[in-house]
C-alpha cells in the first residue's frame, strides 16, 4: 500500500457522462464534493472504448451494490470495490462448484441505462451466480483480461423471451436488472436461444432455493394469486401476475393457472423472491401500496386495486415468511442469509449469517472475523432504524449490542426474530412439559401413599429361654 495515492468511497458516488472530453472517451465519477475523470491512459490503445466501458460497468455495479451503505458518523476508509468483487467471488465459490457451466458466443447490446447501444459479439460464460461476457475466449479458467462486464443473477428482475428487442438479430431476448438497466442478447438460432434461456432460468431458480436454503422436500403450495402493479426505482409501473406460495413470491408476465404453477413453476416467469429474508413495508401515505424488499436488498413498490387488498397481501407475505422460518428451525435445518453490512464505526463488507436452532453465526469475510451468538445468550432482537437491526446478547462478563446496517435489514431482522421466537417457544414447551410430568409424578406418588394405611410395627417376641431384664439393668451387659 506504499504507492496508494487515494481512495474513493463508492456509496456516495454516481457515474455520469463527461460532456467535454478532451483526450478520447471518458466518464466522470462524482462524489459528494469532487469529480474524478476516468479515461484510457493510452489513447492509442486498441479497443479503448470497450475497455473504458468495462470499467464504467464495473464501477456502476459496485456503486449499485453498495447503495445500502450510509455514512453514519465516522467510518473506516475501506475500498468497497474489493468488498463488492468479493461478493462475486464468494458467491461463485459457494454456488459455482455445483453449478453447470455454459459458455459460447452471443450478440449483445445495451438497452435502457447504457450509453453505447450498438451490437457487440461477446463470449458469454454462465457460472455460479454470474453471467459474464468477454471480448474473446479465455485462455485459462481464471483469465479475466478480456472481461467486459457481468450480470449477477440475483439482480435480474425480468426475463423477457420475446424476440422483438433487436434489429438484425431474430433470436433475441431481454434482461432487466433491479437498477433499471437492460441487456439485449441474441443467439444464432432458436435452439441456441432456448438453451441459454433455459440455463438462465434454471440458475435463477437454483439461487432462489439456495437463498433460504431449504431442503427440496418442502412441499410448495399456492396461497393467493392476483394481478398487481410493480414499480422498480421510480420507473413506469408494470402490471404483473403475482403468485404467493408458502415458500416464494413469484411474478409472471401473463396470467397463469394454479395447476401450472404447482406443476413446474409455469411459463413466463419473470422473477422469484424467496420469503425467508423478505419483508413488506406498508407505504404510510399510499395505503394501496407497499415496498417489498428481498433477501439481497432489492426492492420494488407493489400496488393493489385497493387498500384492503394490499393489507391482505402484506399480512400474508409477512406471516408466511415468519411461519417458514419457524418451520425450518423446528426441523433442525439451517437458514443462510447474505448481506453487505457495516457497523457504526466500520465497513464489515460481505457478511453471511447462518441461523439454526442453537445459535446465530455472522461471518464477516472482508474482516476475516466471526461472531457466534447462542440463543441462550441472545436477549433481544430489534430494529433501531429502517436499515439497522440490533442483537442484544450476554457474554460472561457484560451485555453487548451488535448493530448491523444493511439494505435488507428488515428482512434479516424478521428472520432472526422468528427463529428466536421458535427457539424460545420450544424451550418453554419443554420446560412446561417437564414441569407437568414432574407434577403428575408427585401427584401419583402422593395418591399411592395415601391409599395404603400405615402398618404398626409388631412387638418383638421373647424366647422362653430368655429371662426378662431387671428394671434399671442393662440386658446386654457382660455379653
Amino acid at each position: 500500500m506504499t504507492n496508494l495515492k487515494g481512495m474513493i468511497y463508492t456509496p456516495a458516488c454516481r457515474v455520469k457522462d463527461n460532456p467535454t472530453p478532451k483526450k478520447g472517451p471518458s466518464f466522470i465519477v462524482e462524489s459528494k464534493d469532487k469529480e474524478y475523470i476516468f479515461s484510457v491512459a493510452d489513447s492509442g490503445q486498441a479497443d479503448a472504448d470497450n475497455y473504458l466501458l468495462s470499467w464504467r460497468n464495473s464501477l456502476e455495479y459496485v456503486i449499485e451494490r453498495s447503495a445500502g451503505f450510509k455514512v453514519r458518523g465516522s467510518f473506516a476508509d475501506v475500498d468497497l470495490l474489493v468488498a463488492s468483487w468479493l461478493v462475486c467471488l464468494i458467491d461463485v465459490l459457494f454456488v459455482g462448484k455445483e453449478a453447470e457451466v455454459l459458455e459460447g458466443w452471443l450478440q449483445k447490446r445495451g438497452g435502457k441505462g447504457h450509453n453505447y447501444k450498438n451490437w457487440k459479439k461477446r463470449h458469454f460464460l454462465l457460472r455460479g451466480n454470474l453471467l459474464s461476457y468477454f471480448g474473446d475466449v479465455r485462455s485459462k479458467e481464471d483469465d479475466v483480461s478480456q472481461l467486459k462486464g457481468f450480470i449477477e443473477m440475483s439482480q435480474i428482475v425480468e426475463l423477457d423471451t420475446t424476440s422483438d428487442h433487436g434489429v438484425g438479430y431474430d433470436f433475441n431476448w431481454r434482461l432487466l436488472l433491479g437498477n433499471g438497466k437492460e441487456y439485449i442478447v441474441a443467439a444464432k438460432d432458436e435452439a441456441e436461444k432456448e438453451k441459454w434461456i433455459g440455463a438462465i432460468r434454471k440458475r435463477i431458480k437454483k439461487l432462489a432455493k439456495l437463498a433460504h436454503p431449504i431442503a427440496l422436500d418442502y412441499k410448495e403450495t399456492v396461497v393467493s394469486m392476483a394481478r398487481l402493479s410493480r414499480t422498480v426505482r421510480g420507473k413506469t409501473p408494470v402490471s404483473n401476475f403475482f403468485v404467493l406460495s408458502n415458500l416464494n413470491l413469484r411474478y409472471y408476465k401473463n396470467d397463469i393457472s394454479k395447476e401450472a404453477v404447482e406443476d413446474d413453476w409455469g411459463k413466463g416467469l419473470l422473477g422469484t423472491m424467496p420469503l425467508v429474508g423478505c419483508a413488506v413495508l406498508p407505504e404510510k401515505d399510499v395505503p394501496d401500496s407497499a415496498t417489498v424488499i428481498d433477501v439481497t436488498g432489492n426492492r420494488f413498490l407493489l400496488t393493489a386495486d385497493s387498500a384492503a387488498q394490499m393489507a391482505d397481501w402484506t399480512e400474508n407475505i409477512n406471516s408466511l415468511a415468519k411461519d417458514l422460518v419457524k418451520q425450518i428451525i423446528s426441523r433442525g435445518d439451517t437458514i443462510r442469509l447474505n448481506c453487505l453490512a457495516r457497523s457504526e464505526s466500520q465497513n464489515n463488507g460481505y457478511t453471511a449469517l447462518c441461523i439454526d436452532k442453537n445459535n446465530i453465526q455472522l461471518n464477516f469475510f472482508m474482516l476475516k472475523r466471526k461472531v457466534d451468538i447462542s440463543f441462550k445468550q441472545l436477549k433481544r432482537v430489534y430494529m433501531s432504524d429502517e436499515e439497522i437491526f440490533c442483537l442484544r446478547y450476554e457474554t460472561s462478563d457484560e451485555i453487548r449490542v451488535l448493530n448491523i446496517i444493511c439494505a435488507n435489514a428488515k428482512g434479516v431482522h424478521a428472520a432472526i426474530h422468528a427463529a428466536f421466537e421458535e427457539v424460545k417457544g420450544e424451550r418453554s414447551e419443554k420446560k412446561a412439559s417437564a414441569q407437568k410430568l414432574e407434577k403428575r409424578e408427585r401427584k401419583k406418588k402422593k395418591k399411592t401413599d395415601s391409599s395404603s394405611p400405615a402398618k404398626k410395627p409388631k412387638p418383638k417376641k421373647r424366647s422362653e429361654a430368655e429371662p426378662p431384664a431387671e428394671a434399671g439393668s442393662d440386658a446386654d451387659a457382660d455379653v
